[in-house]
This record gives C-alpha cells, sequence and structure tokens, in this order.
C-alpha cells in the first residue's frame, strides 16, 4: 500500500512537473518489473559471493550481493554496449548475469552454515535502525529537485533510448567527461522497468545507503 502510494503521489505545487498519474494495474506491473531486474543482480551477487568468495556472515553477504552484483551488471553493459545497441544490452546482460550465476552454482561448492552474528536485541535495533534512516531519506528526497537531480535525469532519459557512447544530451556533438556508471545503471532500471526517472532515483539512492548502512 505505501509503494502504491509513493509512486503514484499527486505532486506538490512546486513539483507540477515530478508525477503523472498512473492506474494500479500499471503500477504493479512497473515495481514487478524493477524488482525482477534488481533481484536478478543480487540474486548473481549472493551467488557470487556465497560459492567464489565462500563467505558466511549474512552481514557482509547482504551488502556483498548489492554491491557485486550491480558492478557486475554495471561494468558488463558498459563493456556490451559498444558492441550491441544498448538497448538490447539492458536486457542481454541479465541474461549473461543469470547465466553465469547458474554456471557458478552448479560448478562451485557451497560455502557452509550461514551465520549471523548478532544477538536478537542487536538484530532487533539494527532492523529499527536501518528502517528509520531509510524512512528518513525517502521522504527528505521528496520534493527536492536540483540541478543535479536534473541532470541525471536528462541523462538517464536519452540513454535509456539509445545515447551510447553517452553524449551530453544538450550537447549530442560531444561525448560525455563525466562518470556516468550509475546514470547508466539508472538508465537500465528505467528502460527495464517503465518506472519514471525520479523514482528510480530514489529507489537506487535508498539501495545505496541502505547497502552502506
Amino acid at each position: 500500500y505505501f509503494l502504491i502510494c509513493w509512486v503514484s503521489a499527486p505532486p506538490l505545487p512546486y513539483q507540477s512537473n515530478k508525477a503523472n498519474p498512473m492506474n494500479l494495474k500499471l503500477i504493479a506491473i512497473k515495481l514487478f518489473l524493477v524488482t525482477v531486474f534488481f533481484s536478478i543482480q543480487i540474486g548473481f551477487g549472493w551467488v557470487y559471493s556465497r560459492r567464489f568468495l565462500r563467505e558466511k556472515n549474512l552481514l557482509l553477504l547482504i551488502p556483498l550481493s548489492i554491491i557485486i552484483g550491480i558492478s557486475f551488471y554495471t561494468t558488463l553493459l558498459n563493456l556490451l554496449s559498444y558492441m550491441v545497441p544498448i538497448t538490447i544490452s539492458f536486457y542481454l546482460v541479465l541474461f549473461i548475469l543469470i547465466f553465469l550465476a547458474l554456471t557458478i552454482y552448479w560448478v562451485l561448492p557451497d560455502g557452509g552454515d550461514i551465520a549471523w552474528d548478532l544477538d536478537k536485541q542487536s538484530t532487533r535495533w539494527l532492523i529499527v535502525s536501518l528502517t528509520m534512516v531509510l524512512i528518513i531519506g525517502l521522504f527528505i528526497d521528496q520534493g527536492i529537485v536540483i540541478f543535479y537531480e536534473q541532470f541525471s535525469r536528462a541523462f538517464i532519459a536519452t540513454i535509456a533510448r539509445g545515447n551510447f557512447p553517452v553524449k551530453y544530451p544538450w550537447a549530442p556533438d560531444f561525448a560525455a567527461q563525466y562518470h556516468y556508471g550509475p546514470l547508466l545503471f539508472g538508465a537500465a532500471a528505467h528502460r527495464v522497468s517503465g518506472l519514471e526517472t525520479y523514482w528510480i532515483l530514489d529507489l537506487i539512492s535508498l539501495l545505496l545507503t541502505g547497502t552502506i548502512f
């Protein structure tokens, strides 16, 4: 319910460019697709961490899975898109990660029993603290439309439509001299799920905030 209200919330008076009305079915499809998009990468990161790195500690497995999955996807996307149109690479790299995850799963042995080093009270405080950090971060980000967000949304929207090798959206004759890795990842999430660019930026911020925490 919270996700539906979050995605379909009407714009504030100073945010008239930040939301379009969507029906519940379309919202559900977009949320499902973006969940699949992230799940494939995190799933690959989990298998890689468990079977290749032999990691057992769940407190390390969770952030490692996110970091490794996203890093592999973005790196492969960047490399492959010089040979294949990026609009195809968005999906092709996901299938490559699935294939690699299955290969690692069947070839390498399991990393052993998963360990959880925290007691119940510490676990409870960890969950509460993480939830508060994510919620506060989400609401702080709402309504803040700064230059960097507009800058990022322009890159994400054009990369999702085939702007690769990446050029400046406002100066298409010039190659982007910018660390566009996060924007490449955001463009992939936007293209695969259809979720609006501003929500993609919020989701990426929440994911990275939770991982760092």
